[in-house]
């Protein structure tokens, strides 16, 4: 490594460094940062992290990799600062984030892991009304070769690629309403679970002081709803399906 204050990165970690950077007046520059904090940093638009927890290195660079050192003069006169910090940020929000493969290969991991989660709460198999198990999805997402795009958020992709999942399995995401009769030994008690899973379109005490409740969840969420809730009453539970018809009664 070089002397303090011009610090880089180990030589064997060259091929992972990640860049924040920007092209302007005839001149690069760029910064090595710490890509979670970073990508936290530009997106975010509430509380952000501090500036220094996205940098590997406080040195504003010409090329990194190559241990070339913006000049003093240009970092000045392109940014009206020599303060490598107020430099760095603007960097990281105005220009372009630059991630090595692998972390590109560790964000699309995660994306794909929450989409799976998403659609494996929503989804259901529209001929039997069952939910799919979660391995059956990741299966078909794999033959459909589905690419993940790691920079956009869940919700916008999933109907794109629940459209490439159904020549493969039949699929449809749905909500239901779940009619929960619950009797008085539970009623009370678990009344907040009810909504801790879903939407509490209505609920009625009955005169024994039980609790007639109707939960809107992910129907593929249905059976772990159901099985939750057994197991909490030791089977004294009843659960059905309802449609809007017998809600509005």
């Amino acid at each position: 490594m070089v002397e303090h204050g011009r610090q880089k990165i180990f030589e064997k970690e060259r091929i992972h460094w990640n860049t924040a950077w920007m092209k302007t007046h005839g001149e690069h520059f760029e910064v090595v940062i710490n890509p979670d904090e970073a990508l936290d940093f530009k997106k975010s638009s509430g509380a952000k992290p501090e500036i220094r927890e996205c940098l590997r290195s406080e040195e504003i660079w010409a090329n990194a990799k190559k241990g070339e050192l913006a000049s003093e003069e240009a970092v000045k006169m392109v940014f009206e600062t020599d303060d490598p910090l107020k430099v760095a940020t603007r960097l990281i929000l105005e220009g372009e984030i630059q991630l090595s493969a692998d972390h590109r290969a560790d964000l699309r991991e995660q994306k794909k892991n929450k989409i799976l989660d998403h659609i494996n709460a929503y989804a259901i198999d529209p001929k039997t009304g069952n939910p799919h198990p979660r391995q059956r999805i990741e299966l078909a997402m794999d033959e459909a070769k589905v690419k993940i795009d790691y920079n956009k958020d869940v919700e916008s992709q999933i109907q794109d690629i629940v459209k490439h999942l159904q020549p493969i399995i039949p699929i449809r995401l749905e909500m239901v309403t779940l009619q929960v009769h619950l009797s008085s030994q539970y009623g009370q008690k678990l009344y907040g679970e009810l909504s801790r899973w879903g939407t509490l379109k209505r609920t009625d005490w009955l005169n024994d002081g039980g609790l007639l409740a109707y939960v809107e969840i992910p129907a593929g969420m249905q059976n772990d709803f159901i099985d939750d809730l057994a197991k909490r009453t030791h089977g004294g539970v009843e659960v059905k399906k309802v449609d809007e018809k017998t809600l509005r009664e």
